[in-house]
């Protein structure tokens, strides 16, 4: 069932998010909608985007994560897995310029060459070398169409910030001026403000290093805030520089839909994307194992509450040996799946359904949503 939709567009370089409707291509080089979300491209002055999306196609955003891609994977590896996830139907991809591990695993900050991220480890000067594969990256993915979601500060509760001390609110602003230069003229990334903590703790690094991306940036990017499990950007919600925000639930899956649909609701409206739930297979849950069944879910609970969804492998985002074998992992596949059955409709038209959800079931209380 249909509900009557809300508009809202914020504009930032030559990316637009849009909500409830499709501005005209007159008025927007890139839209996002959904009071849902959708990706459309319209006509740019330098078509920096044409190279990326059809101009009479929405952008459905399908998100799979490689936190480890930059400093894990070779040149090689990296171009094998986002074509592989290319073909599966994949449209957008999360990565770490800085990655040192995650739950049970430890590896060193630098790349297979040797090269750490920063001189003296001094984000106020990083290493041009190291975040060369992050430029290569970049393009190859803009050659395939994808979008990069790229989280500068890592992850990892927060290793660089709150445990190693490595960004902090002196060097955040000279870190984001610099990643602002380098990559203003790549048009298909959005950065990720964050630390993989909830958003209140080191807010004065976040705001130091946003106000020197932008500075530098002059505006040509999206910016949102990716946050710890069980939080949402939307702590930030009305600052000017949040073009969307993003949720993470990691073992609270059964959120998603409460916490998508809080967000889609918050007034003015910004795009929602769920953007890290449970991993397939992923072994640190209480709650495991995380089933292709619990990964459908998660995904389909995310899109029918008004929100984008991201994917993510436990092989892959750690880069286990099993990694190759993982890129065919049944909940993979099926996410190609949901994409065809969602994109065969006007799905940009589709507003969650409440009435249904009231009347819909529920299994071992797991919340079941009629689409």
């Amino acid at each position: 069932m249909l509900w009557p939709q809300r508009a809202f567009s914020a504009r930032c370089g030559s990316l637009w998010f849009c909500q409830g409707y499709c501005l005209p291509w007159r008025q927007s080089p890139l839209s996002i909608t959904p009071r849902r979300q959708q990706l459309a491209l319209g006509p740019s002055k330098s078509a920096r985007m044409a190279a990326i999306l059809s101009r009479t196609a929405a952008f459905f955003w399908l998100g799979d994560t490689t936190w480890s891609i930059v400093n894990q994977y070779t040149k090689e590896e990296a171009e094998f897995y986002l074509e592989y996830r290319r073909k599966q139907g994949f449209t957008v991809e999360h990565v770490m310029p800085l990655f040192d591990g995650g739950p049970g695993i430890k590896t060193s900050s630098g790349n297979a060459a040797g090269e750490e991220p920063f001189l003296n480890m001094n984000p106020a000067t990083p290493n041009g070398a190291y975040f060369a594969n992050l430029d290569h990256i970049v393009k190859v993915a803009q050659g395939k169409g994808l979008v990069v979601v790229i989280l500068p500060c890592g992850g990892s509760g927060g290793s660089f910030v709150d445990k190693k001390k490595i960004v902090t609110k002196e060097n955040a602003g000279a870190y984001g001026r610099w990643l602002g230069r380098r990559y203003k003229d790549m048009p298909n990334i959005v950065w990720a403000n964050g630390f993989d903590l909830k958003p209140w703790r080191y807010e004065e690094i976040a705001r130091e290093f946003v106000a020197g991306l932008q500075e530098a940036d002059g505006g040509s990017h999206l910016i949102t805030y990716h946050p710890s499990g069980g939080a949402s950007s939307s702590y930030f919600h009305h600052e000017d520089w949040l073009a969307a925000n993003i949720i993470q639930t990691w073992a609270d899956y059964l959120k998603i839909y409460p916490m998508v649909f809080s967000d889609y609701m918050r007034i003015p409206p910004k795009p929602v994307i769920m953007a890290e739930g449970a991993y397939e297979e992923g072994s640190e849950y209480p709650t495991k194992p995380i089933t292709p069944l619990l990964v459908r879910k998660q995904a389909y609970w995310s899109y029918l509450a008004g929100g984008f969804h991201t994917y993510g492998h436990n092989d892959i985002w750690r880069k286990n040996p099993t990694w190759r074998q993982a890129l065919d992992a049944p909940g993979a596949r099926q996410m190609g799946i949901l994409k065809k059955i969602f994109t065969a409709r006007h799905w940009w038209k589709l507003v969650p359904d409440q009435v249904a959800k009231r009347l819909s079931t529920h299994q071992r209380d797991q919340p079941m949503v009629i689409a």
